[in-house]
């Protein structure tokens, strides 16, 4: 990918948000089961920047989920028990 840690910790990878989504909205006053993380990414189109990484800011909760996956692929633990053990 063409951004980096920083990028996503300061939102400035140019990655998509998806509280904007009408699907989003729907699923959730209807109740449905919470998206999985690849339906999430296909539904906000996550492979498609907004803006080229470094050159723009755009809050995304999509950062911050990669954030996650990067710490737990890192530690080896759920989130949870990283954050404990590395930050509480």
């Amino acid at each position: 990918r063409s951004f980096t840690l920083r990028h996503l910790l300061q939102h400035r990878a140019g990655l998509p948000e998806y509280g904007h989504l009408t699907a989003y909205h729907a699923a959730v006053k209807a109740g449905e089961t919470p998206w999985s993380v690849p339906e999430m990414l296909q539904h906000v189109r996550a492979d498609t920047l907004v803006f080229e990484p470094g050159h723009g800011w755009a809050y995304s909760n999509v950062g911050y989920l990669l954030v996650r996956e990067l710490i737990e692929e890192a530690t080896g633990m759920s989130i949870g028990p990283a954050l404990h053990r590395l930050v509480f």
